[in-house]
């Protein structure tokens, strides 16, 4: 079957070639005191071997002298140019809204630059893909762009992820370490290398954030049947999906039916994992949902019900 989703490689895609240059958006209303910064450390990187961006979205106060102690939950995402960036997810901007809104405990957020955006890329659609894809994905099309790698590097994703990436921030940056304070999350393939990350490395993360996942990756969905091997689940996950992630209503179908299948593994193996599931009237696969959706998803994974 082919599963076409668009924004797809077309948006994603671009996005390193048109946002690099641009800066994170910075908050003009409400008290400065209420204001994130965004700060960046470069990550060298043994697994990939290439160097990108580490973007981190620091809370209010974090700075403020009567706060040098103190020390704060921290949320991981993948495809950090676009999460970071006004014309995409806008990450500083939803985040300074919600605390003016008092709707979340101050929080460090951490955005992962992708493979397509390193100085060593020859192609982003492809390096993207090589490192957030387990298995292949041959039947997403995007053959107008550059076809999926054959033998993607996905697999060594949870390696980087928190044998580089992680290191860094707990020995440069106050944040609280060990699940209950850890949560991440992905867009799309993102979305893909987090769950894989979740999957691999069980009893890391107390939170799992999935927008638009494509949850039929692998020849015969070797995804979802590592799903149902793994031997914990986050204490909550989030997962957001928009009712026209495709053009074609047999893959809108599958993908809800493969959301389904994933959140009866999660209720199986962990009954008690907290599961909040959005699905968006007329929201298609792009980052303009995605943004509309991360102010409920970071709430529901830092706030206690």
């Amino acid at each position: 079957m082919s599963h076409r989703v668009l924004v797809t490689a077309a948006v994603i895609a671009s996005l390193p070639a048109t946002l690099q240059g641009q800066q994170p958006s910075q908050a003009t209303s409400g008290a400065a005191s209420l204001s994130p910064t965004v700060e960046t450390q470069e990550l060298t990187s043994e697994v990939f071997e290439n160097t990108r961006s580490l973007r981190i979205l620091l809370p209010p106060g974090y700075h403020d002298p009567k706060n040098a102690e103190v020390k704060y939950p921290v949320l991981y995402l993948n495809d950090g140019v676009m999460a970071f960036h006004p014309p995409a997810i806008d990450v500083p901007g939803v985040f300074q809204k919600l605390y003016a809104d008092g709707a979340i405990p101050p929080i460090l957020v951490v955005g992962i630059d992708n493979g397509g955006t390193t100085d060593q890329t020859t192609n982003a659609v492809r390096d993207r893909a090589n490192e957030y894809l387990p298995y292949p994905d041959a039947g997403f099309d995007t053959l107008r762009y550059a076809p999926d790698p054959p033998n993607p590097e996905g697999r060594r994703y949870p390696d980087f992820l928190i044998g580089e990436v992680m290191p860094l921030i707990e020995r440069t940056y106050r944040v609280q370490t060990g699940p209950a304070h850890t949560a991440i999350g992905g867009f799309s393939y993102g979305g893909v290398a987090a769950l894989y990350a979740v999957i691999r490395r069980p009893w890391t993360f107390g939170g799992l954030l999935l927008e638009s996942t494509p949850l039929w990756i692998g020849p015969e969905k070797e995804l979802l049947r590592d799903a149902r091997a793994s031997a914990s689940w986050p204490a909550t996950v989030y997962v957001g999906l928009g009712t026209l992630e495709s053009p074609e209503e047999v893959t809108r179908a599958e993908g809800l039916l493969d959301r389904d299948a994933l959140v009866a593994i999660i209720r199986q193996g962990s009954p008690a994992t907290r599961l909040e599931l959005v699905l968006e009237d007329g929201a298609s696969h792009e980052p303009a949902a995605w943004r509309r959706r991360l102010p409920g998803a970071v709430v529901t994974l830092f706030t206690r019900r």
